[in-house]
């Protein structure tokens, strides 16, 4: 059994029949990067789009430093931390792992892509230092394997933090682009159509483009604020309720004005079937009501009214929505409140466009302790029933 040293570190074996382990990383270096890139070029998408130097990447710089920090001596609750993933203090030798996580991500690899390199890897060198051994496998110093494994992983995890930290950095930009670059031509279309809607010379196809252009603009702010939602919720920053005592009919019922006002010439009918009143955040409220009713329009019969029913069902605020025309097929169903790409006529092989104003409902409904339901066949139509717990 060997001891320790003073310092109490653990020594690094020496042997006299058998190459270090780090020793057989260095003299298959050239190998172990030709692998490395064949493997991402036969298994990686992202990979074919690049030259054989970007495919290969940081990798000479990261065996480097595996084998240096494979004959670093460390100690007992160092190899234990380590271990336990408890080293969070970026060094020298992490530079390259994490280089390779960022431009990874640049290249457009995803993270288990980036992540199966790794695995590679590992593989790479363990089939190099198999053919390389000359003592039996009951003889082999198990501390060179061990050293090995954790500096492969230290690397990938290394990597791995600031892929992810690189792709948040470009949804916190996504987020900023969206909520005002965006928002602003957005603001100033907005108060052109107002100003041209003044004028006392337009004839009714002038005034019905106008009207066009600014249902256009409307519909602009709601993708705009439901990809804003869904990115938010999607990032694990949740939504945030600020809830107050508010009446649901009060509420649908301003609300619809408001809607009808966006689109004229629609028909929507608010029918409060009894006095409903509860604690709810009224903006995320107001969502709800605008992404069903929005969606009933766009998507119902023109020549029917959308219906909007408020009712009490025993504890819990019961809110429908409900529209005549085609019903909605079981597969789009299974995915309308996902955030996934629909179409409106439920098809998915044509014309899409993004259901992110379902999705944006069901996490608000859920965030109120509550659920959303859809039915839909050709005979009755299709509502959406939100119920919502008033306690």
């Amino acid at each position: 059994m060997q001891r320790l040293d003073t310092r109490g570190l653990l020594p690094i074996p020496n042997y006299k029949t058998e190459k270090r382990f780090s020793d057989i990383i260095r003299q298959n270096r050239e190998r172990i990067v030709q692998e490395w890139c064949d493997f991402a070029s036969e298994e990686i998408e992202a990979a074919r789009r690049l030259n054989g130097t970007d495919v290969e990447d940081h990798l000479q710089e990261m065996l480097v430093a595996i084998a240096a920090d494979m004959e670093t001596p460390q100690s007992e609750i160092e190899q234990s931390a380590k271990a336990r993933g408890q080293k969070t203090a970026e060094t020298d030798e992490l530079q390259p792992a994490k280089q390779h996580g960022i431009q990874r991500v640049l290249s457009g690899f995803s993270i288990s892509e980036s992540s199966s390199e790794f695995r590679a890897l590992r593989a790479s060198v363990l089939r190099a230092w198999e053919e390389d051994r000359t003592l039996p496998i009951s003889e082999v110093n198990l501390q060179e394997l061990i050293r090995f494994n954790e500096a492969v992983d230290e690397a990938w995890m290394e990597s791995v933090k600031h892929f992810h930290r690189s792709v948040q950095e470009s949804k916190d930009w996504l987020i900023g682009v969206l909520g005002h670059d965006l928002r602003t031509p957005l603001a100033a279309l907005a108060a052109g159509m107002n100003a041209l809607a003044r004028s006392n010379n337009l004839s009714e196809e002038e005034r019905e483009i106008i009207r066009i252009g600014d249902s256009s603009i409307q519909r602009m702010h709601e993708l705009i604020n439901n990809s804003l939602e869904m990115t938010r919720v999607r990032l694990g920053n949740g939504l945030h309720l600020n809830k107050r005592p508010i009446n649901l009919g009060d509420l649908c019922h301003a609300l619809i004005q408001e809607l009808q006002l966006a689109h004229p010439g629609s028909n929507i009918r608010v029918i409060c079937e009894s006095n409903v009143e509860g604690m709810f955040d009224v903006d995320r409220l107001h969502q709800v009501v605008s992404n069903l009713v929005n969606n009933a329009l766009r998507h119902g019969a023109s020549d029917h009214p959308v219906t909007v029913r408020i009712a009490n069902n025993e504890d819990a605020a019961v809110l429908s929505v409900h529209n005549e025309g085609s019903p909605i097929d079981q597969d789009t169903k299974d995915v309308m409140f996902r955030g996934m790409l629909l179409n409106g006529n439920g098809s998915n092989t044509h014309s899409y466009s993004v259901g992110l104003g379902l999705y944006i409902v069901r996490q608000i409904v859920t965030a109120h302790g509550g659920r959303v339901e859809v039915e839909s066949t050709r005979e009755a139509g299709t509502t959406f029933t939100v119920r919502l717990p008033l306690s």
